[in-house]
């Protein structure tokens, strides 16, 4: 559930506070408004289901889903 969808990726909060994402010369402004996006992004579990035991996801999302999961798998 720490995974949400922002600027088109799924993220956590640790991957904006980590410097994943870089605001140039106002970067506590962008890192807030980064966190601000992803309180209110779309919530990886919302959109991801079992089917035939494995993991499916919403079209909209799908590619962004198979960009992170891997680690989604292994974490789980």
């Amino acid at each position: 559930m720490s995974y949400r969808y922002v600027d088109g990726k799924f993220v956590t909060k640790d991957d904006i506070l980590m410097n994943q994402y870089k605001g140039g010369n106002n970067r506590k402004s962008y890192v807030k408004q980064k966190l601000n996006e992803w309180e209110n992004g779309v919530c990886l579990y919302d959109v991801i289901s079992s089917k035939d035991h494995k993991l499916v996801c919403d079209e909209k999302y799908k590619q962004a889903f198979e960009d992170i999961k891997h680690i989604v798998i292994n974490r789980a």
